[in-house]
Order: structure tokens, then C-alpha cells, then sequence
């Protein structure tokens, strides 16, 4: 049996698959791991086959997904994300094509972000499945939506009135956008971003592989097609140092992930002053560079090129951390407590979630409210109680074995 996963060369994006993918390797399952030429050091990391996809063309890519500014809800940079984005993707198309005529795969896992693959491989007569490392993104009918700046679930008539008219705004924004780009959205194979039955159409109807926990989300309804399988943990380390522990004092992880150039700077400013205020915390900052092997004093926090967490993570009291996927469910996992600063994308509603559920705090941006939150969250009990129930919930799932499991199961159909 043979697997092409098709995702593009972000950190939260491909990590997660290059676990799944090596785990299905270790079935006897040829894997082959489709992204652009910047993710296939990480794919060699993972000792999986590589193909690389839209040569070139790394840096148009990284502008679309990583611009200079802040996107949230603003439906011009919104619009012009996609508008960029679709200009690459009948390229793209067209290299799948030429791949899967040439070595037609028995089944395509695809990224939530790139539906184009699960588009062309259902015209192809080729099973597509696809991974979502954000759940909350999934348009839903009923509970509280999501994308609009991090909404707290409904908790009377007047909240659940604006859930439904926040879930309609989304619904009529997107057939909007998909009317403005009609054209190109035929030309890709999709006559309609939504089909007969309501369902979105970005994502397979088949199986929507959902890396992360029920519990963690807000109460709402869910496609068929959906499985909650837990997070995929593993990602490469690229050979990065481990930050070394000096002492028995508290030790906090600072992240913003491998995006968000924009803001680093900033934040990077707010914790030397934190650190200063907090002479009995130690604070480790990531700069989010996978390969970069720097360690440097600035100020009283140690700055790193790369941190890999999932290495590390059990060393730190606390993270600071901008709302992604792969470290909200590695704090998850290990019983972390979180301070959140989301910037952008789903960001806001995980903090949301975070909130909700009492595992951490939504980082206020004074530093003496900062530094009362920080030593709140060192010590809280409650908090502790929640996150050692999340963790284990966590720890129940076994996400690379459900997914081969899966596999397999339908292989022998």
C-alpha cells in the first residue's frame, strides 16, 4: 500500500503528519511526504521519502501565509490571502496530476489547508482523507463559531442569538468570496464550497482525521466524517540544543512558533522586562528558527533559535505561548499551565478554550498585570487540578496508532 500526505512546509502543519507518517512506515506502507523544497530537510529529518512541490516558488508561499501584519477577521487581507493563494494552486494541481498519473497512490492524506489535493484526487478516482490540526475552524450549526476574535460559548438567549448570526456571517462571507472567485475556484474542481448536505467541501467527505480532543472544544455539532484521534506528538528537532536548566527556580518557555515575525521583536521586549520584575523566574524565548542553533543572553532571558519542546517540555512550570496547536496539546500532555498571547488565525479561540476550561490565563499585556498572572499560574491549585484531568484525557489517545489503524482497516475493505 502506498500514501502520498500532501501538506505545505509550515511547522504546525507538516510536523504533525511527518509522525503519522513515520509511524505508517513502520507498518510497511510506503509513504511519500508532498511539500514545498523548505519542508523537505524536515522530511529527511523523519527518514520519509520526499517530493518536492512548486519549485521556486518557497518564498511567494511564505509571503501568502506569513505576511507582515496581523490578518484576524479583516475580509480585505482575508481576500487577498486567497486570491494569492488560488494564483498558485492550478500550478500545483498540475504537479500532482503529472505524480499520481505517473505512481497513482492508494490514498491521499491531505492538510485542511490544501483542499485543492483532495479536490483533484477525487477527480482522479484517488481516496482523500483529510487532517485538520484546527478542529474549531470547521463550520458548525449549532455552539459558538469560530474566527471571529475568540468567542466564549453561549450562556443565555442574547449570546446564543449572536453565535447563530456569527455563524451565518461566516457562512454568507464565505459564498461571497466564493462568488468573487467563481472562476478560479471551477477551474480547481470545486462548482461549490459547500455541498448538498451543508457540509464544507475543503474538507473530505470521507474521513476528516481531527488532531485534538473533544473535551478541549466548545459543545457543538461535528461532520460524520469526523474523528477525534488526539494530537501527534514527535516533531524534529533539527539537531537544536536543549536549553540547559540552571536551578530549582521556575522555568518558563516563551514561543510565538515558527510564524508571527512581526510581533517577535515586541514580545521578545516584554519578557526581558518581565524577567527583570521576576528575578526568581528563568525565561527561555524561542525564536522559532527550526535549524538555527544560537543561545544568547538578552538581558536576563535566554534567546534560542529553535527550542524543541517536545524534548524539553517536561522541564517548564509554565509556557507563554502564542495559542498553536502543536504546543497547546505538548502543555496539554505534560500538565502545563499556559499563558496565551494569540496574534492572529485561530489563535484567539484556542485562548478561548485555554480560558474556559481553567488551564491558564489570557496574557494581559501591563507587566505588573503580567507579572501577577505569571505567579498565579505557578502556584494556582485549581489550575493544576484541571490540567492533570486534561492530561488525562491526553494521554488516552493514541493518534498514530488510531490512524494506522484506520488505514489498514480500509485497506482490507
Amino acid at each position: 500500500m502506498r500514501i502520498d500526505l500532501v501538506t505545505p512546509p509550515f511547522a504546525g502543519h507538516l510536523h504533525p503528519l511527518l509522525s503519522i507518517g513515520s509511524h505508517l512506515a513502520g507498518l510497511d506502507i510506503r509513504v511519500r511526504v508532498l511539500t514545498t523544497d523548505k519542508g523537505q530537510k524536515a522530511v529527511a529529518a523523519a527518514g520519509l521519502e520526499g517530493i518536492g512541490l512548486l519549485p521556486g516558488h518557497d518564498e511567494t508561499v511564505e509571503a501568502i501565509a506569513n505576511p507582515p501584519h496581523q490578518v484576524k477577521t479583516n475580509p480585505l487581507r482575508l481576500a487577498r490571502q486567497l486570491e494569492s493563494n488560488l494564483n498558485l494552486m492550478k500550478g500545483l494541481q498540475e504537479e500532482l496530476r503529472s505524480l499520481w498519473l505517473a505512481d497513482r497512490p492508494d490514498l491521499v492524506l491531505v492538510d485542511s489547508v490544501l483542499p485543492v489535493a483532495g479536490w483533484l484526487a477525487l477527480a482522479m478516482g484517488i481516496p482523500w482523507w483529510t487532517s485538520v490540526a484546527s478542529p474549531c475552524a470547521i463550520e458548525s450549526r449549532t455552539g459558538t463559531p469560530s474566527y471571529l476574535g475568540g468567542w466564549m460559548p453561549a450562556t443565555g438567549w442574547l449570546s446564543a442569538w449572536r453565535d447563530r448570526l456569527g455563524r451565518r456571517g461566516i457562512r454568507i462571507f464565505k459564498s461571497l468570496v466564493a462568488w468573487r472567485y467563481r472562476t478560479q475556484f471551477d477551474q480547481l474542481g470545486l462548482p461549490s464550497i459547500y455541498r448538498a448536505d451543508g457540509t464544507e467541501a475543503v474538507y473530505s467527505p470521507e474521513k476528516i482525521l481531527a488532531l485534538g480532543l473533544r473535551e478541549f472544544e466548545f459543545e457543538r455539532d461535528w461532520p460524520a466524517s469526523l474523528e477525534f484521534i488526539g494530537y501527534p506528538r514527535g516533531a524534529p528537532g533539527f539537531g537544536a540544543p536543549l536549553p540547559p536548566i540552571q536551578d530549582d527556580r521556575p522555568h518558563i518557555l516563551v514561543s510565538l512558533g515558527t510564524h508571527l515575525l512581526w510581533a517577535k521583536d515586541r514580545a521578545l521586549a516584554l519578557i526581558v522586562d518581565l524577567a527583570e520584575r521576576l528575578p526568581g523566574v528563568v525565561f527561555h524565548f524561542s525564536r522559532g528558527l527550526p535549524g538555527g542553533t544560537r543561545q544568547e543572553m538578552t538581558g536576563r532571558v535566554l534567546v534560542c533559535d529553535y527550542i524543541p519542546y517536545d524534548q524539553c517540555l517536561s522541564n517548564y512550570r509554565a509556557v507563554l505561548f502564542h495559542g498553536g496547536s502543536g504546543l497547546l496539546y505538548s502543555c496539554l500532555f505534560h500538565g502545563i499551565p499556559m499563558m496565551v498571547w494569540p496574534h492572529d488565525y485561530d489563535q484567539f479561540d484556542h485562548a478561548a478554550r485555554i480560558v474556559h476550561h481553567g488551564l491558564g490565563a489570557r496574557l494581559k499585556l501591563s507587566p505588573q498585570d503580567a507579572v501577577q498572572q505569571i505567579q498565579f499560574l505557578l502556584s494556582d491549585e485549581s489550575t493544576q487540578r484541571r490540567l492533570h484531568h486534561f492530561r488525562g484525557i491526553s494521554r488516552k489517545h493514541a493518534p498514530l496508532e488510531r490512524v494506522g489503524e484506520l488505514i489498514l482497516k480500509r485497506a482490507a475493505r
